[in-house]
């Protein structure tokens, strides 16, 4: 049964949308989210595949988000992140 609050294996596919959100690999996280091309913060963890790489950004700990937000990050403040793209500066 979709919408149930438990994961039905037969449901768990992009078809029946990962049983409505019962199979989500995290609180929050919608498997149709990973590996969008977008970085969801609900699903930058372990058990989520970091997202499948939509949180890499020019820096090692440096998260998309963080880039050019008007707040200097001292993760983004490298030369391959812009300086966090004038954050910094």
């Amino acid at each position: 049964m979709r919408g149930n609050s438990v994961c039905d294996m037969e449901c768990d596919n992009i078809e029946c949308q990962y049983d409505s959100g019962d199979c989500d690999c995290a609180p929050g996280c919608s498997k149709i989210w990973i590996g969008d091309g977008e970085c969801d913060l609900e699903c930058f963890r372990g058990e989520c595949d970091f997202d499948k790489g939509d949180c890499t950004s020019c820096g090692e700990d440096c998260l998309p988000f963080q880039l050019g937000d008007g707040i200097c990050d001292n993760e983004c403040n490298v030369p391959q992140c812009n300086f966090d793209e004038g954050d910094c500066y």
